[in-house]
């Protein structure tokens, strides 16, 4: 695991001209643009947190997600996508996954062992 972070990291850190072969080949649209624009972001945020991370922490944090019983997303408001966005992370890892919808807007994410 850890060859491949840092494999990754490699890759990421690179001086690579992605972002002016998109411009070459996105068309000359403000949809082409835009889309360019936050996929950019995207990469930057990306080599940001590859930067930045503390590896022995975020291995800490996804052990504890693994072998908790239970574990509760909630989101409301501000707060409501990055729930949403953690609770569609966790689907992709855990089989039992409830999602719930409150008629406020609230969104809950249960996943549970029992």
């Amino acid at each position: 695991m850890n060859d491949f972070l840092h494999d990754l990291r490699d890759v990421v850190d690179t001086d690579s001209p992605m972002l002016e072969r998109m411009r070459l080949s996105a068309p000359k649209t403000d949809m082409g643009s835009r889309l360019q624009t936050v996929v950019g972001e995207g990469i930057q945020n990306l080599q940001h947190f590859y930067k930045q991370v503390d590896i022995s922490v975020l291995v800490k944090v996804v052990d504890f997600i693994e072998n908790s019983q239970d574990i509760f997303v909630i989101g409301s408001r501000l707060s409501y996508m990055p729930a949403y966005f953690m609770g569609w992370v966790l689907t992709k890892y855990q089989e039992r996954l409830e999602q719930i919808y409150l008629e406020n807007g609230t969104f809950f994410n249960l996943r549970s062992n029992m």
